[in-house]
């Protein structure tokens, strides 16, 4: 089970992350293979959490990661924790992997939207 947990900044302010790290379903091999599918194929973006190809970019979410990729910065905290020297900013979640996220933040009493945002980019064409 998911819970919200405090961190704080390098000014000692305090801003929450989740971690979604025992919802990842893929093993490091499998990881890897689809890794390398991505690379082959036409993909918009990469799921950060199973490393599968995001074939449209408006199916999938984003995240907010501190330390690693499976440390979720709560949406309204990033301003917070862009002073923490973890920050890695953001990286999309495929939508399979959002549904777990998702799923999990709803059984541990966690508002899942303010974890993960929809994505909403808009492509231009090539």
């Amino acid at each position: 089970m998911i819970e919200v947990r405090t961190l704080k900044n390098k000014n000692d302010v305090e801003y929450s992350v989740v971690d979604i790290g025992q919802l990842k379903m893929v093993s490091p091999k499998m990881y890897d293979m689809n890794d390398i599918q991505f690379s082959y194929g036409d993909f918009q973006s990469q799921c950060q959490q199973c490393a599968k190809g995001i074939k449209h970019i408006n199916n999938s979410y984003q995240i907010i990661c501190d330390y690693n990729t499976e440390t979720l910065v709560k949406i309204s905290d990033y301003d917070i924790a862009k002073d923490s020297p973890g920050i890695m900013d953001c990286f999309d979640l495929g939508p399979e992997c959002a549904r777990r996220v998702k799923k999990a933040c709803k059984e541990a009493g966690v508002n899942w939207k303010d974890y993960i945002k929809q994505n909403n980019y808009i492509m231009e064409d090539k």
